[in-house]
């Protein structure tokens, strides 16, 4: 995967969640441990890996309560 492939997170478009997302966060739900390993830039994390935790903050799809009791 290229970080350069992954669009920066824009609150018009995180409903459509591109295909490179939707396989990264299949991948995250599979695993047990996810280890983030990262240069640190400014105090900091980069950039690119900020934009895909939003991107993986983000619901793959819309959410739907319909399904769910409410106390």
């Amino acid at each position: 995967m290229e970080y350069s492939d992954i669009p920066y997170m824009n609150r018009d478009i995180e409903s459509l969640a591109p295909n490179q997302i939707v396989r990264i966060k299949e991948e995250v739900l599979k695993a047990d441990t996810l280890w983030v390993i990262a240069p640190e830039y400014n105090f900091s994390y980069p950039g690119v890996l900020k934009n895909l935790l939003d991107w993986l903050s983000r619901p793959l799809k819309e959410n739907d309560f319909s399904s769910r009791n409410s106390y």
